[in-house]
This record gives C-alpha cells, sequence and structure tokens, in this order.
C-alpha cells in the first residue's frame, strides 16, 4: 500500500502529469501496478474536489479495476515499463 497522496503533492491539472510528479517529489519509488492505480484514484479524487476533471472516462469508471488497470498501463508510466523489461 502506498501512502496517502495529499493534496499539496497535487499540482498539475493533467491525471496522468500529477502521477508523475507525485513519483518524482517521492524519490522515484518503483509502484507496481496495483500501487499505480491507487495513486491514480487517489489524485483524481483530489482534482474532483477541485472541480478538474483532466480524463471524465477515468472518473467515470474508477470503481472498475480492470478500466483502471488498462487506463494505467495505456499511460506506459516510466516505473512500470521499466518493471516489465526487467522481467
Amino acid at each position: 500500500m502506498v501512502a496517502e497522496v495529499l493534496e499539496g503533492e497535487v499540482a498539475a491539472s493533467s491525471l496522468r502529469r500529477a502521477v508523475v510528479e507525485v513519483n518524482e517529489a517521492r524519490r522515484h519509488p518503483r509502484w507496481s501496478l496495483s500501487e499505480t492505480m491507487e495513486v491514480c484514484i487517489q489524485v483524481d479524487t483530489i482534482h474532483e474536489k477541485r472541480g478538474i476533471c483532466s480524463t471524465s472516462r477515468f472518473r467515470s469508471n474508477r470503481d472498475d479495476t480492470r478500466c483502471v488497470q488498462t487506463w494505467v498501463l495505456a499511460c506506459e508510466f516510466d516505473w512500470l515499463v521499466t518493471a516489465r523489461q526487467e522481467v
């Protein structure tokens, strides 16, 4: 389980960019797929509280694990791509 994402960690209005920024601020941890999914949901929840919706499809499906997983994998986050290459 990844630590809670704090509002102050989220600056970008793009969901993908905000997740990358959180990862960078935390010194590039190599989150697993499930941890990355959790961070994305937390960041989107922060965006929702701020009235930001950079990806309505993600938000409307964030309770669907398969949809969130598909979205995360499509983002090709560096820490996930590196992990797949090492397998």
